[in-house]
């Protein structure tokens, strides 16, 4: 498990890309802020895969389950409106609950689960093993040997494009917070692909009298020669009335290198 942000706001994400689901736990949220699944959701579509041509292939319909941490006294029906969440037991009946749709944070931690649905694994066998293929950027050779060999390779495991899904429900959450009670907006863009670059920038709109940006170097979800993926840059910024202290933090270093190894 990993457990990102600080000791105000933290995100802790488990779950394997081609396991059961994604978990996730986000504690600290402030009581009192009005929190809906739809918009939540909203985020996770844009995380998708096979949402444009430009990306992978893969198609992922991920839809998010609140499990706790939400409440609304005045309209228990509308907050238990959320998808109903079933598990069938092989020797006994169909359990059956319903997850949390609308609410307002109650300042206990806040639990959400994705599901996962679509799975190949027969296409990971070849990076399995310590005479597995290595791929450029990814981690099966080195959580091979830091598991003793116990690693789950299917889809990349716990170092899969999917583990990002915790990143985007706690970011969504805290993206929410900003803007209530901040007036904080975000904004981003990708200005480089491979050696293509873009001609504009978010820094054509925003002076430092309106809003402070900075750039993360991070990796696209494009292949280029030789089918290795491409490096890639994004400008992110931010605007607002006003702006929390050690907002400009990211999760990554200049080194590439993210809290869960990547």
């Amino acid at each position: 498990m990993e457990i990102l942000g600080g000791p105000l706001f933290g995100v802790a994400g488990a779950g394997e890309s081609h396991g059961p689901a994604i978990t996730t736990i986000v504690f600290g949220c402030p009581a009192g802020l009005k929190i809906s699944r739809a918009e939540v959701q909203l985020y996770l579509d844009r995380r998708r895969p096979g949402g444009n041509k430009h990306g992978t292939p893969r198609h992922e319909d991920d839809k998010v389950l609140f499990l706790s941490g939400l409440f609304d006294d005045s309209d228990h029906e509308g907050m238990l409106a959320g998808p109903v969440l079933q598990v069938a037991h092989p020797d006994g009946p169909v359990q059956e609950s319903p997850s949390y749709e609308m609410g307002y944070t109650t300042g206990e931690p806040i639990a959400a689960v994705v599901l996962s649905t679509a799975k190949k694994s027969q296409h990971y066998q070849q990076f399995a093993g310590p005479e597995g293929e290595v791929r450029p950027g990814h981690t099966d050779l080195v959580k091979f040997h830091q598991s003793q060999g116990y690693v789950d390779y299917r889809g990349g495991g716990r170092s899969s494009y999917r583990a990002t899904i915790s990143d985007v429900i706690g970011g969504s959450i805290a993206r929410i917070f900003l803007r209530e009670t901040f007036g904080t907006l975000i904004f981003s863009s990708i200005v480089q692909v491979g050696e293509l670059q873009a001609t504009r920038s978010l820094s054509d709109y925003f002076d430092s009298a309106h809003g402070r940006l900075w750039a993360n170097c991070g990796r696209a979800n494009r292949l280029g020669r030789g089918g290795h993926p491409l490096g890639g840059c994004g400008l992110c910024g931010r605007g607002g009335r006003t702006h929390p202290p050690n907002a400009h933090r990211g999760r990554f270093d200049w080194g590439g290198r993210g809290s869960n190894g990547h």
